[in-house]
């Protein structure tokens, strides 16, 4: 699934794991220093570091066919880009998930929960409604 991408570290004050195709990473930050460029990353960005590991949208499209998935069309899917809890089928095992609509492409994040009348909820982790209300 990863053949042909290297990966690599950024730490700085926004630590993150970053994912480049090729193996020639070193190769290109080499040239853009020459030229005295310093790019704050190169590739797709996986995952931030800190505080805790947490993965970026980016990598949904490839975190999307090997991961669990919980598929939302209609007013749960608006919901859940808003960045609200929804309520959801009560089978639903307890856990972290991705989030994709009716055609299977990508949204976000979730996490299911059980509250107390034991009724399983979706609460949004990030998806994209979230760069348009604080990500950037």
């Amino acid at each position: 699934m990863f053949e042909g991408f290297s990966f690599f570290l950024t730490i700085s004050r926004f630590s993150q794991l970053l994912m480049f195709k090729g193996d020639k990473v070193q190769t290109v930050l080499s040239s853009l220093k020459k030229l005295g460029l310093h790019p704050y990353s190169l590739g797709i960005p996986v995952a931030i570091l800190q505080p805790h590991v947490e993965p970026m949208l980016p990598f949904g499209n490839f975190m999307s066919p090997v991961c669990r998935k919980l598929s939302l069309e209609g007013e749960q899917l608006y919901t859940f880009l808003y960045g609200r809890k929804i309520k959801i089928d009560s089978n639903e095992p307890i856990g972290n998930v991705v989030v994709t609509d009716g055609s299977d492409e990508f949204v976000g994040y979730g996490l299911i929960f059980q509250d107390k009348k034991g009724d399983r909820g979706l609460k949004p982790l990030r998806d994209l409604g979230w760069y348009l209300r604080q990500g950037g």
